[in-house]
């Protein structure tokens, strides 16, 4: 593994109680015993639009028995219950174009398990051979896989370079009819026609077809129309585009062709424009009136937005992260031309929603499919994205939702699938979250059953979804151990769950490492760029003690998997005249916040506290400003009196220190802590006494003369109150000790030479009265510094300081399992390729960041550079 070297390293259990008796009064007729019980869950049927909240749902015998309200069944004993408060019912979702069989040498091991681990319980595959569609039909433990259907080969023109081993060449209409045949004999679901057919060959394929009474499925052939497919009862036609437009432009025969040679000779932004350019001679009006014919006779389309529609906002890390390493390569590849017209590129996307959208609309029957695993697609998880996109084109989520569930079961001719009702197969999907408010929701998956059959977290993830570490160097809290570790959908697992063909990476050499954070950090605007900045260094968590207001998009794009985590303060509160209002009014507003004044920052990055009632105001805006935490200012709090009203202590003082305690009381009880920035002992011992949560630097912060020096330096007693408050401390001394440029004076540098043998001092008083410490840098350096300066100036050892650098980043967010490496813990960590208790500069040395399981790499930058390190 090398760092950055554009590749990468990386391509809840539900508790089932048993025999729980069923209480409650009813008026439903009594179900048999044994089966299973969801209980209490909110159900989307899906054979009408809403939801049922508060209903049990019973399996037996691998249907649903009964779905009633919540506490109306009387004396069924279910052999097992599964608790659904709070979670949300659906029926399991199918992919409806996959080629999952093909280019894998055993696909009931390597990608349909996948399937099932994404809540799918039936893929429709479109174009193998026949002796990978037979074997994948007699593959063994038929129960722990999704649901099948197939087409076997596809039938394609006459022989060409380029055909893929799934694809029968046919010179004559005789030659098709034959194919056909055999297909029909060797027991495929359907007739998948293609490309180069042309009229003759098709009529005789269709004529098999309406023979064995095999429908007709696949592309639109470059010499025909859609409506000649569509009148010969082609039942399904594949991929949105301009073969579902062509009918409506003059000599439209030869749109895909030509937009098929631009992207050869072109790539990318030759097919957009060329797409483009058909595009624009469109008759809609004709186009609207196919389509309302279609609708009529049946003719479903499976558009797969997601094969479509790719780069910019539609491909993110997490996708590429899923991808095999030639893959993910030959995704990066086509992402480059993707993304180099960009306006072009989101033409061309905006012009395949719309088409979908006029689809829905006209009442064409749509068919939720992935093509996976085309370019930048994976199984099972594409198809997620897909119900995405179709929300995105104007689908309800509802609506979306059909696509995947009611639709394929009305397609296959299955009416008793694809809902939630007496009778219906219990084919199942169990989620923590509502779709129907948010599509994405269909990730958040508790569970799967399929056929009856209960798929928890630990039955229904394979191989694919595990990653195993191996001969990792594994950091304990205290040093390293050789452990094995494996992480499957974003979390660490026990090893012995990763099914035996799971992936395996040897991190021999390696160190790992819990991700880093940083306590005290002040963030500019939330870019790509700055998030690197922070994900270079390793520092997956973040505390942003004071700022211009973040609104909620900024706080959407901190919370993405593929940036770092942030807690914020927004705005801290002072007194007039105090910290921070002169850095704003005076210095900010000459460069980072041009033409801004004091009524701009007021109430935005600093609010006023001067008495009890201008301090409840500032929590209540801080809260509805969505403040995760407060920061308060003291500056010099024990001469306070003197400076209030002095305008030469102008930025140099912060609020009355008698008002503090009351301030720490009304913001827990708006269930947000103080931290505190403190420069003085006095300031220090106040928020210690006040009930602060945290102090936002340590005295020897900020001196500048003999006297800043002396009301800096601690006592042992001083120490002892602050340990005993159980207070975190925050030094950020090393950016306080900058400033040695090597033109200072010896009595300059006799003088710092002192400042830092109180840092140090301090730091070891504390530290011996059981004090806690933080790593944070007050900015948007690196912690590194931060670290190796206390080292330096012998305020902590090299085992102390790493031992607080690792814990750092579990401590900012304490409701999460994070900085840990048990089963549960979210997988975030680090590899290093050297070892920090030897040398904790090797801290620094970072091979791979590795985030809820993915890698996160550099983005890039229009000019495809990545950006320069911070």
């Amino acid at each position: 593994m090398k760092a950055d070297s554009g590749g990468g390293i990386l391509s809840r259990l539900l508790v089932i109680s048993s025999a729980l008796p069923l209480l409650g009064c009813a008026s439903v007729q009594t179900p048999p015993s044994g089966g299973t019980l969801i209980r209490n869950v909110t159900v989307i049927p899906m054979d009408k639009p809403g939801s049922l909240r508060a209903r049990d749902v019973l399996i037996a015998d691998g249907r649903i028995a009964a779905v009633v309200r919540s506490g109306t069944l009387r004396g069924a004993r279910a052999a097992h219950v599964i608790e659904g408060r709070g979670k949300y019912l659906l029926p399991g979702l199918w992919d409806m174009h996959v080629h999952a069989l093909t280019g894998v040498e055993q696909p009931s091991r390597e990608t349909l398990p996948l399937y099932l681990a994404n809540g799918i319980v039936g893929v429709r595959d479109l174009g193998s051979t026949l002796e990978e569609l037979a074997a994948a039909r007699s593959a063994s433990a038929p129960e722990a896989l999704p649901q099948l259907v197939g087409t076997g080969p596809l039938l394609d023109g006459p022989r060409q370079p380029w055909m893929q081993k799934m694809a029968l060449p046919l010179a004559t209409a005789e030659e098709a009819g034959a194919a056909a045949t055999r297909l029909a004999d060797a027991g495929v679901d359907f007739l998948k026609v293609y490309n180069n057919l042309s009229a003759d060959r098709f009529a005789a394929v269709a004529a098999v077809g309406k023979e064995r009474g095999l429908p007709l499925v696949g592309h639109v052939p470059f010499k025909l129309s859609l409506e000649h497919v569509s009148a010969a009862g082609q039942k399904s036609v594949e991929h949105a585009g301009l073969q579902l437009v062509k009918d409506c432009i003059p000599h439209g025969q030869k749109a895909v062709p030509a937009a098929l040679n631009a992207w050869i000779r072109n790539g990318y932004p030759g097919r957009f424009e060329e797409t483009r350019r058909w595009w624009a001679k469109r008759d809609q009006a004709a186009c609207a009136a196919l389509y309302r014919r279609m609708a009529e006779r049946g003719t479903w389309v499976t558009p797969m937005l997601v094969n479509e529609v790719k780069g910019g906002r539609w491909t993110r890390p997490e996708d590429l992260a899923r991808l095999p390493e030639r893959l993910r390569k030959a995704c990066e590849g086509s992402l480059e031309s993707i993304d180099s017209a960009p306006a072009a590129r989101d033409e061309a996307d905006r012009l395949v929603f719309d088409l979908v959208r006029e689809l829905h609309a006209a009442g064409v029957p749509l068919l939720a499919g992935s093509d996976v695993p085309n370019e930048c697609l994976w199984h099972g998880s594409s198809l997620h994205k897909e119900l995405e996109m179709m929300v995105h084109a104007g689908l309800s989520p509802w609506d979306a939702l059909a696509t995947a569930t009611r639709n394929p079961a009305r397609f296959l001719g299955r009416p008793d699938e694809g809902a939630i009702r007496e009778g219906a197969v219990a084919n199942l999907l169990l989620l923590d979250g509502n779709p129907l408010e948010d599509i994405s929701n269909t990730r958040r998956i508790a569970g799967v059953m399929l056929k009856g059959r209960w798929h928890d977290a630990a039955t229904r993830l394979s191989a694919g979804d595990a990653i195993i570490y191996e001969n990792a160097a594994v950091w304990t809290g205290r040093g390293f151990e050789r452990r094995t570790l494996a992480v499957r959908q974003g979390r660490f697992v026990d090893p012995s769950e990763a099914a035996p063909g799971a992936e395996r990476l040897d991190l021999s050499g390696r160190f790992v490492v819990p991700a880093y954070g940083n306590a005290h950090a002040h963030l500019t605007s939330p870019t790509p760029k700055q998030s690197w900045s922070f994900l270079e260094q390793g520092v997956f968590y973040v505390w942003n003690p004071n700022t211009i207001i973040m609104d909620d998009a900024a706080l959407r794009f901190y919370a993405r998997k593929d940036s770092f985590d942030v807690r914020v303060s927004q705005g801290g509160i002072t007194e007039p005249g105090g910290h921070p209002e002169y850095l704003y009014v005076e210095q900010l507003s000459k460069w980072a916040y041009k033409g801004k004044t004091l009524k701009d920052f007021l109430g935005n990055a600093f609010h006023y506290g001067r008495d009890r009632p201008e301090i409840d105001a500032s929590l209540d805006r801080l809260k509805r400003q969505k403040a995760d935490f407060v920061k308060a200012y003291l500056l010099n709090s024990e001469d306070y009196a003197r400076r209030r009203d002095d305008s030469k202590f102008y930025g140099e003082k912060g609020l009355n220190p008698v008002n503090l305690p009351y301030l720490v009381t009304a913001a827990r009880q708006r269930g947000l802590f103080v931290a505190v920035h403190v420069e003085t002992v006095s300031d220090l011992k106040v928020a210690a006494l006040s009930g602060a949560a945290v102090a936002a630097h340590l005295p020897a912060y900020g001196v500048r003369t003999e006297d800043d020096l002396k009301r800096r330096t601690l006592t042992q007693a001083d120490a002892a109150l602050v340990a005993k408050s159980g207070m975190l401390l925050v030094p950020t001394y090393s950016i306080a000790a900058r400033g040695d440029d090597g033109t200072s004076s010896e009595a300059e540098k006799a003088f710092r030479k002192r400042v830092l043998a109180v840092q140090a001092r301090n730091i070891r008083l504390l530290k011996e009265a059981g004090a806690k410490f933080l790593i944070g840098t007050d900015g948007t350096g690196e912690i590194f510094e931060e670290v190796e300066h206390l080292v330096k100036i012998g305020a902590l050892s090299r085992e102390e300081a790493l031992e607080i650098a690792l814990a750092t980043g579990g401590k900012l967010f304490p409701q999460r399992r994070i900085g840990c490496f048990e089963p549960g813990c979210e997988a975030d960590f680090l590899v290093l390729s050297a070892d920090p208790s030897n040398d904790i500069s090797a801290l620094r040395k970072i091979e791979a960041r590795i985030k809820a399981g993915v890698e996160q790499r550099a983005p890039v930058t229009p000019e495809g550079a990545s950006p320069p390190r911070s």
